[in-house]
């Protein structure tokens, strides 16, 4: 790679010629403040963060060299050393930790890993799990243990009789292992926490263990090996052998052949690979490829039923999979033959006596191995602790075992709480685990060097300049080819003579003290850091760090210093010089832009030079106010570059009533926060809320279009744009008479809309219809640009565009930018782009790849035209001139292209008409766009894509097969040899007509669809088209002599002009036959409407020309129809003439356009006359300023970048991971499928071998320091000495707040993990779960799901269970407990729980469950998941909320038979997925878009039933919904209560509650899945207006007594429900539909309910009546409430106030206390905040005071997070008297350090990520304030509190610096509003004075100002002042958050008093 600063420089610099490209303006002084504006730090970008990789000490040992290990003999180690050498580990030293790691854990300890990413950790665990195996194989050595290896999968003869036992297991003749000779189980369990990670770690033991040479050794044991196997929801297969009947199940039987089947057909692939080498692997990389298949004939268990039988040696499994085994009988044996094997009880001990078995324990240990062990934490981690008790005593093990061995791999785990949290989690009392740190070297020693910053400087500048010359003369010399004085000689004079090598060797000598003055540097508080490579320029504040600049030179700011020392690190690396500086991780950050703002300039400014820009000051966050004039949004038009102001519309009425429009910048609406958030983005904004004005000198020409706004309002509204002047200072527009000051005001046209004559935004009565109109106009009124007929894209009615950079075209130019620095090389050239959600990261991968191809194949074209024009120019000139040796040297480049034209220019010669145009056309460098094709088509496949575009349309085509056709990959139909069509290949449509299926040839269709691509960059906008970027332009190429002459027209070339020019502007209308748009078909031209472009071209031309429209317009029209363009541009008959470096180009004055020829002396865009001398400079001069023709001046080659997604919803992971790592056995493959990046979610964070990257993209920034660490982990893993982690912040609180501290980002502590096993919630969870397992299984249930096989709950038995409890209470019950009961840690003590307070408990369980079960209205369901979801038993990490979206079934065949289908799915938890996959919804996945449609039951698949001889859906539930339930919400108070629906509808309603005022009752349903249509994706989101709130949780009203203290009230439910729900944005609208019936692949699918707008031709259920409902997602949780007991009648604090004020500031504060509460919490508990959930404050009323009532304030209602409980809330309610007095009165000591610092924080206006923010609760974030959470608490502790109503109150925290902070805020305000603002003061309060007598009093949020107060205070003295009339009241909290707003809202509700 480049220098890092260089790479750094590049990536940004290209984004901002990007911008200029994209957003270009008419303005040159525009474009030169906004590129100075984008190199500010802070704006775009940060300056480059820079960490050295850590470097970890060496042990003395190879593993050769190992002359001792604990516990082993010299034969065992002997075979250790054999084992581990053949595939785990190579002949370098272990380093110290693994060492430390084999021996300790082989001297019986317990050990935990805990070294840094890259170090080796998988490593650590598995060679002490070796060298114990090592130990056993010693033993097995006599003992044959041969593999069965018939391939009963694919060998006749073997049906589901033969292959299945009647008992349900496996056939002797088909198991693995069907004599096992000594015994099997589990030696050792390896636990992962994503299957993405078990996948990665099989491929390490296929190597270490199922490699030829593994087998090798093993044959020399007589084939004893060392067996393992996945168990996990990927091994083949999931299912029972047998059906309930006892019938072989034929179904599974087949899934399993087929899977088998497809096994052995990828190893006999790989291994034919292998044999024939084509790629010349060598023999570690053959072992490497080998080890990324399964083999079926070796140590790896076959399938999920081998396993069961014969258990292997090392389990690998994940906890979810675990809790599967624990609970259901058909993986019993695995544990039970693991037991036996534990106890010395098998067949093989059978002749042992008691003192050789209890001899032989010490030799058999189980080993229990988790990776990333610190994922496991709060109540989800305490459930997974009990699950690994369970598991032990399952066993017949304990924590303290001498049988067990504990080996785990974690993040940082420190000190006394890190030790503690492995003995809480593994439950040990008496051994110890030891942690095991990695020892980095660290250079520890002081140094005051400074390196010489002239020298490095002049290195830096050449290293730029003059790079490849210094790399060519270095090598000389470290070669001795030539002197120091010749290399000084041959260097260019930049660097001074010696000076290069000096640095060098100044370096080499003094690296140590260079690397201790570096440390000293990254040092920061004891730790290493990251710290700033240099100080970016004046914007750059970052404080409490030296950068490496300063380290260095003594100088923060010595950029060119620091890129020279890094280019001498980078020539150490690339030349092999041995040097000790550290590897260094570079952190580039970059910010999405979300518009630009500016000051407006007044006439009088702009009165010198009219053509300078209408704007100054341009900034990327609006101010109300800038150097005393008002700024606004800018906007731009995409057509010709002209500036607009657009701002938000305030409208007012002056003493006459006439109205007054006033311009702010945007104001955040906070008042749907935080359920839902205004939008934004210019595009979306509405016109009756923002306004544009375009400055500009009135010309008399102003446009007025035909049509101005979208088709649906058009009957009834005009649009027109209106002289008006607005004041630059005040924002206030004036129209009718001319200000007689040119100072203060802009002249100009503003857009306005209106209904008979008046603009609507000023009408008294507002409709729907006004309220949709949007705000920008369809118009340009500079360069007349008309968007109202047609829309260039979906939904784009207005050339208007915001300066906001689209998150995905930034994506893909950063990616692109970061991807091109990488170095070259099949291994090296990969990315991963982290997000954090599946969707993100799927959309991601989708745009970045769609983008980079229409990116390519315009760099593809522009590269090759450019070769190729200079290419054929060379032939012709050596053929025409008879130049041999030229024509020969061009013959051996390309031979079949000097014949082309060689047989061209001897036809021409003869006069054959076709071959004279085309010489012609090749001397004029004119292409058919069948050429342009061309070159896509052989370039694109060269790289191995669908030269049409990955478009998930495109993605399979069909070939014949008798009467059938079969589906293949797009790539079967291309020739990679010829680089073409293959024929006989078709694609598939849909006849809309007649719904039947239509093919087509692959070849039309891809060239049609090239076309179009074509089409979007031959005619594109402003700088985007191809004649704007000053390549080429469509031409005719018929010869129009005639024509002209006909026309009186001397100069044919001027008739040509006017032709092309007429076929532009066609096609930048988008009308041609590759567009999306219909166009009119008109066959002359007298039939074109007058308001055509073209024809306003024609006429303005005739004009200029003197001659008749007409005539004129007909035969163009003509000329066009004969070269194939009837109407419209043809694309296919397109012929494009192509520039050269020094052709000319013509620009217009007016709009800016360019023209590549004098276009008759017309603009196509304004119609301006165009000036026919053309432009200083020729085409290049254009190139270098264009984002897409920059490179063509640079030493660049196009690259492909192909994308995919990596997600939790990836059908095929391995495959994926295998496509990454460029693993392939078919060449076809590997040139086709070979991912350049992957888009990834959390499924990459941790350690998953993904090959050597040196550069990560995060989308996003991360949620927390340990998320980041973890994905930036990810690079420089290989040893390479620069690698680089970009981060793109997207614009929300969370990522503004880490692009301004990247020091807390990149190297703040990670948290520690923590337990909860003092929560006996949890604890009662587990061990009911295994009470009722064990119970179960011994009445005989073997029926169930994944929670346990108790049956169903309409067979519950609560009699037989009581009865079985109560027999075994005092036996196996109580030993359950006990062995449940081991290490449970509370604040450091040991503290288990006592049985007799369980004894009742335990008993009445079964009857708890019977009344659960009576409660209900469910009648048909496991009753494991009924338990689960009811509180009953643990329900973290199972898959029963889970909740599927089907978008479609894939076939399951067996040879040409179809045997079935399976679903194919998105999941989401059931609380994200009634969001998410809601009707109307669209989902990406594979970069295909489906959209929900409704809810179906779970359908796993569709089966064939042999015995009736049908196709059936195999569903897991009768109907769409699992659930049903009555919900009545109260309006005011927003609580929510249920009813029963009753399902037998016995009184004719369903149950439904009585309608009641005040109430909403409405139907509330959980789904049991989700749907699409079922077809096949879409390419793109499609136009559907949907109204999505964003989650929040309603806890479900619950009479529960409450207590009162100090001021409060409180309220605890231990079981209580909380929902989120679902109404579609509004209980009026909700979801409508009905249920449907539909057949697919020949089977009924069940209860179909679809949204009615969404069904298609789907018929109706007979006799289903459509029902209006929300879909809900309840949880059973604890609940905590807590609201004041009441307030002084000063103080009012009500949420839900109908005044706006109060409301907002109210809601700010409940949220603020309830988050503070959360947060000290989990302060107290050491739990992470979310672990509490934060449900909707609810209104309350306060009771009577004085005799006045009716005063109301709102409830905060906390809850745990944890589906069943945690006990956190519980403890909240406890103690909570000592919570209230942390947060308003904290002791200065460690335990409350994070509520005292909250109270010290000074500087903090409103909330930081110090105090209430965090990355989960950013939808909060406009609310939150620390002062008001406080204030509203020391509300609740104190009736006598007054907010400040009191002198004394203000030494209070909250209120020390509010007086200050509301002067602070007048003064903002007076600024910004001067006009009609003045400051005054009301006694002690700031406030001003509007229109001259309305006074405003600043007030805080509590106060009471909506009635008198009863006692003097400092607001009663201030009242009376401003005396009794015209007095209001403006709160601090709106008043800091959203002054613009307040103005607005002040300014109404004066208007409406009077």
């Amino acid at each position: 790679m480049n220098n890092p600063i260089q790479v750094f420089e590049k990536i940004r610099d290209n984004f901002i010629l990007y911008l200029e490209t994209a957003f270009g303006t008419k303005y040159d002084d525009f474009e030169v403040e906004r590129n100075d504006l984008m190199k500010r730090d802070k704006v775009f970008s940060r300056a480059p963060w820079v960490e050295p990789l850590p470097t970890y000490k060496p042990s003395a040992f190879t593993i050769e060299g190992i002359t001792n290990i604990p516990n082993l003999n010299d034969a065992e180690l002997a075979i250790f050393k054999r084992i581990v050498s053949a595939g785990l580990f190579g002949t370098q030293p272990m380093y110290q930790h693994q060492w430390e790691m084999l021996t300790q854990a082989m001297a019986g300890k317990h050990c935990v890993i805990t070294s840094g990413t890259g170090s080796g950790k998988t490593e650590s665990f598995l060679l002490p799990l070796f060298a114990y195996l090592s130990k056993e194989m010693n033993n097995w050595k006599d003992t044959a243990n041969n593999v069965n290896n018939t391939n009963w999968w694919s060998v006749n003869g073997f049906g589901p009789v033969r292959i299945v036992n009647a008992n349900g297991t496996l056939n002797d003749a088909v198991k693995q292992r069907p004599y096992v000779n000594r015994p099997a189980a589990i030696r050792a369990m390896v636990i992962y926490p994503m299957n993405a990670l078990v996948e990665d770690q099989l491929s390490r033991l296929r190597k270490a263990l199922d490699s030829d040479d593994a087998r090798s050794i093993f044959s020399e044991y007589n084939e004893n090996r060392i067996y393992f196997g996945r168990y996990n929801g990927t091994s083949p297969v999931s299912g029972k052998l047998l059906k309930d009947d006892g019938e072989r199940n034929t179904f599974t039987v087949t899934r399993l052949k087929k899977e088998l089947k497809a096994i052995q057909k990828n190893n006999e692939e790989v291994l034919n690979y292998l044999q024939t080498n084509p790629d010349n692997l060598d023999s570690e990389k053959k072992k490497d490829l080998l080890a990324n298949f399964q083999r079926l004939d070796g140590a790896e268990m076959r399938t999920r039923f081998d396993m069961q039988d014969s258990p292997p040696d090392i389990l690998i499994t994940n906890f979810s999979m675990l809790s599967i085994i624990l609970m259901r009988e058909i993986e019993r044996p695995l544990l039970e033959k693991t037991r036996q094997w534990l106890s010395c009880s098998t067949e093989s001990d059978v002749e042992l006596n008691a003192e050789e078995i209890e001899l032989e324990k010490k030799n058999r240990i189980f080993h229990i191995i988790i990776d990333e062990l610190h994922l496991y934490r709060g109540g989800s981690g305490t459930e997974t602790a009990f699950l690994i008790r369970m598991l032990l005593e399952r066993l017949g093990l304990s924590p303290d075992s001498d049988q067990l061995r504990i080996l785990a791999s974690s993040a940082s785990l420190e000190g006394e709480e890190g030790g503690l949290f492995l003995k809480s989690f593994f439950g040990t009392e008496q051994k110890e685990i030891k942690i095991i740190e990695g020892t980095q070297i660290e250079p520890q020693e002081q140094s005051d060097i400074l390196l010489d910053t002239n020298i490095f400087e002049k290195i830096g500048i050449a290293s730029v300049e003059t790079e490849n010359e210094i790399n060519y003369q270095y090598v000389l010399l470290n070669k001795g080819e030539i002197t120091l004085d010749e290399c000084n000689q041959r260097k260019l004079s930049i660097i001074e003579k010696g000076e290069f090598y000096n640095a060098i060797s100044n370096l080499l000598e003094n690296q140590d003290k260079i690397n201790n003055k570096l440390f000293s540097a990254f040092r920061i508080d004891g730790r290493v850091r990251a710290v700033p490579a240099f100080k970016n320029g004046a914007g750059d504040t970052t404080e409490g760090v030296n950068s490496m600049s300063e380290a260095l030179f003594g100088d923060a700011n010595k950029i060119e210093a620091v890129k020279g020392f890094l280019y001498i690190l980078s020539l150490f690396e690339r030349f092999n010089i041995n040097n000790s500086f550290p590897r260094l991780r570079f952190h580039l950050f970059y910010r999405n832009i979300g518009g630009l703002w500016a000051e407006m300039k007044s006439d009088l400014e702009m009165q010198d030079n009219a053509s300078q820009m209408p704007i100054s000051n341009l900034m990327t966050t609006p101010q109300l106010i800038s150097n005393g004039k008002r700024t606004l949004e800018v906007l731009y038009c995409e057509n010709c570059g002209s500036i607009a102001y657009g701002g938000n519309r305030i409208v007012t009425r002056d003493e006459d009533n006439n109205a007054i429009t006033e311009l702010l910048p945007l104001s955040p609406d906070i008042e749907g926060v935080p359920e839902t958030s205004s939008a934004t983005i210019i595009e979306k904004r509405k016109y009756l809320d923002f306004s544009v004005f375009y400055p500009a000198d009135f010309t008399g020409d102003e446009v007025q279009p035909e049509h101005s706004i979208p088709k649906n309002a058009r009957d009834d509204f005009d649009a027109e744009w209106e002289k008006a002047w607005i004041n630059i200072k005040t924002g206030k527009i004036q129209i009718n008479e001319e200000p007689n000051n040119p100072t203060d005001f802009r002249k100009g046209l503003w857009y306005r809309v209106k209904n008979n004559l008046v603009d609507i935004a000023e009408s008294p009565t507002v409709t729907d219809k006004m309220r949709s109109i949007g705000a920008l106009p369809c118009t340009c009124p500079h360069c007349k640009s008309d968007y109202s007929k047609y829309a260039p894209k979906k939904r784009k009615f207005s050339p208007y565009r915001g300066f906001r950079t689209g998150f995905g075209k930034m994506s893909q130019i950063l990616s692109k930018e970061l991807f091109a620095e990488l170095p070259a090389g099949d291994s090296t050239k990969k990315l991963v782009a982290f997000s954090d959600s599946r969707e993100d990261a799927a959309k991601l991968a989708k745009n970045i790849e769609e983008e980079h191809y229409m990116s390519l194949v315009r760099e593809v074209l522009v590269h090759n035209i450019t070769n190729e024009l200079q290419f054929d120019s060379e032939v012709i000139n050596a053929i025409e001139n008879n130049l041999i040796a030229e024509r020969t040297r061009l013959i051996e480049i390309n031979q079949t292209r000097v014949g082309q034209i060689n047989a061209i220019i001897s036809n021409a010669n003869i006069g054959i008409q076709a071959d004279i145009i085309a010489l012609n056309s090749l001397r004029d460098n004119i292409k058919p766009i069948s050429a342009l094709i061309n070159i896509i088509i052989k370039n694109l496949l060269f790289e191995g894509l669908n030269p049409a575009g990955p478009y998930k349309s495109l993605d399979f085509v069909y070939v014949p097969n008798g009467a059938y056709y079969n589906v293949v990959k797009w790539s079967e139909a291309f020739d990679y040899v010829n680089l073409d069509y293959k024929d006989g290949y078709f694609y598939r449509t849909k006849n809309p007509a007649t719904q039947g299926w239509e093919y087509q040839s692959v070849r039309d269709v891809f060239n049609r669809k090239i076309e179009g691509n074509l089409s979007s960059f031959i005619f594109g906008k402003l700088f985007y088209s191809f004649e704007a970027s000053g390549l080429g332009y469509a031409t005719i190429t018929t010869n129009i002599d005639s024509q002209a002459l006909k026309l009186g027209i001397q100069q044919p070339e001027i008739l040509k002009q006017i032709c092309n020019s007429f076929l532009r502007i066609w096609g930048d209308t988008y009308k041609h036959n590759r567009s999306d748009y219909q166009t009119t078909i008109y066959l002359d031209y007298d039939s074109l409407p007058q308001n055509r472009r073209e024809r306003k071209y024609i006429n303005k031309v005739a004009q200029v020309l003197s001659k008749d429209e007409i005539n004129l317009g007909n035969e163009v029209f003509g000329i066009l129809i004969r070269e194939g363009h009837t109407s419209q541009v043809e694309i296919n008959h397109l012929n494009i003439k192509l520039s050269n470096r020094n052709s000319n180009y013509y620009k217009c004055s007016n709009c800016g356009t360019v023209h590549l020829h004098p276009s008759a002396s017309v603009c196509v865009f304004c119609l301006n006359v165009l000036d026919n001398q053309p432009e200083n400079g020729d085409v290049e001069t254009l190139w270098k300023k264009n984002y897409l023709t920059a490179n063509l001046l640079k030493d660049y080659q196009p690259f492909r970048l192909h994308t995919e997604e990596l997600t939790g919803q990836t059908d095929d992971q391995l495959t994926r991971q295998r496509q990454f790592k460029n693993i392939f056995i078919n060449p076809l493959n590997k040139k086709t499928q070979t991912i350049d990046l992957l888009s990834v979610t959390t499924t990459l964070e941790v350690g998953v071998d993904i090959g050597s990257l040196q550069a990560i993209l995060l989308a996003n920034m991360p949620p927390q320091r340990f998320n980041y660490q973890q994905r930036v982990g990810r690079t420089g893993r290989r040893g390479q000495m620069f690698s680089y982690a970009l981060t793109i912040a997207r614009g929300r609180s969370h990522d503004e707040f880490y692009f301004e501290n990247p020091l807390s980002i990149t190297g703040d502590k990670p948290p520690q993990p923590f337990l909860s096993l003092g929560q006996e919630q949890i604890f009662k969870r587990v061990l009911a779960k295994a009470i009722l397992q064990y119970s179960f299984n011994e009445l005989g249930e073997n029926q169930g799901g994944v929670h346990g096989e108790f049956g169903s709950i309409e067979n519950y038995n609560k009699d037989e269970l009581c009865n079985h409890f109560e027999q075994h209470i005092d036996d196996r019950i109580i030993e359950i407990f006990n062995s449940l009961n081991r290490g449970i840690y509370v604040n450091g003590n040991i503290l288990p729980y006592n049985f007799d307070n369980f004894r009742e408990w335990i008993l009445a369980l079964p009857k708890e469950i019977r009344s659960k079960i009576d409660e209900s209205s469910i009648i048909n369901m496991d009753l494991s998941e009924f338990l689960a979801e009811n509180g009953i038993l643990p329900l973290q990490g199972m898959p029963t909320r889970i909740r599927n979206l089907i978008h479609g079934f894939k076939k399951i065949t067996e040879g040409n038979t179809i045997e079935g289908y399976e679903a194919t799915t998105i999941d989401r938890d059931l609380g994200i997925a009634i969001y998410d996959f809601a009707p109307g919804s669209q989902k990406t996945k594979d970069k295909g878009v489906v959209q929900s449609i409704g809810f179906t039951p779970n359908i796993t698949g569709i089966k064939y039933r042999h015995d009736t001889k049908s196709w059936e859906a195999d569903t897991m539930h009768s109907d769409a919904f699992s659930s049903r339930i009555w919900m009545k919400q109260d309006n005011e108070t927003k609580k929510i209560l249920t009813k029963k629906y009753d399902h037998d509808n016995q009184n004719g309603n369903f149950g439904k509650p009585d309608e009641e005022d005040g109430f909403t009752v409405f139907l509330g349903a959980t789904p049991a899945a989700f749907r699409t249509d079922l077809g096949y994706p879409k390419d793109d989101n499609e136009d559907f207006d949907i109204n999505f709130s964003k989650p929040i949780t309603f806890a479900e009203s619950k009479e529960v007594d409450p207590e009162f203290t100090r001021n409060s009230k409180i309220r605890y439910s231990a079981q209580e429900t909380t929902w989120k729900i679902n109404n579609n944005g509004d209980f009026n609208k909700q979801f409508k539909g009905k249920y449907y019936q539909q057949k697919i692949h020949g089977a009924e699918l069940p209860n179909q309910w679809l949204e009615n707008d969404l069904s298609g031709n789907n018929t109706p259920i007979q006799g289903s009546e459509e029902e209006m409902l929300s879909i809900v997602s309840g949880k059973v949780t604890e609940v905590f409430r807590l609201e004041p007991i009441n307030f002084p009648l000063t103080i009012e604090v009500d949420p839900f106030s109908t005044n706006k004020f109060k409301s907002s500031s109210s809601k700010g504060a409940f949220y603020s206390a309830a988050f503070l509460l959360q947060r000290t919490l989990a302060a107290k508990l050491d739990i992470d905040p979310e672990e509490i959930e934060i449900a909707a404050i609810e209104s309350i009323e306060l009771p009577g005071l004085n005799g006045i009532t009716g005063r109301r304030s709102a409830s905060i209602v906390l809850t745990d997070e944890l589906p069943n409980g945690s006990g956190f809330v519980k403890q909240l309610h406890n103690d909570f008297d000592n919570y209230l007095r942390r947060c308003i009165e904290p002791i200065n000591n460690d335990e409350e350090r994070y509520n005292y610092n909250i109270l010290q924080n000074r500087t903090c206006k409103d909330a930081s990520y110090q105090d209430l923010k965090n990355y989960r609760n950013m939808s909060f974030h406009p609310l939150l304030d620390w002062r008001l959470g406080v204030g509203m608490l020391r509300l609740m502790a104190d009736s006598d509190y007054t907010s400040g109503l009191k002198e004394d109150d203000y030494f209070k925290p909250e209120l020390l610096d509010w007086k200050n902070f509301a002067l602070e805020l007048q003064q903002q305000f007076i600024d910004s509003f001067s006009d009609n603002v003045k400051k005054s003061a009301f006694g002690e309060l700031p406030g001003f004075t509007l229109y001259e007598d309305h006074k405003i009093i600043i007030v805080h949020p509590f106060w009471n100002v909506s009635t008198h107060q009863p006692e003097e205070n400092i607001l009663t003295y201030a009242i009376a002042e401003a005396g009794i009339e015209n007095v209001y009241f403006i709160d601090t909290f709106n008043l800091h958050r959203r002054p613009s707003w307040c103005h607005e809202q002040l300014i109404k509700r004066i208007q409406e008093n009077q």
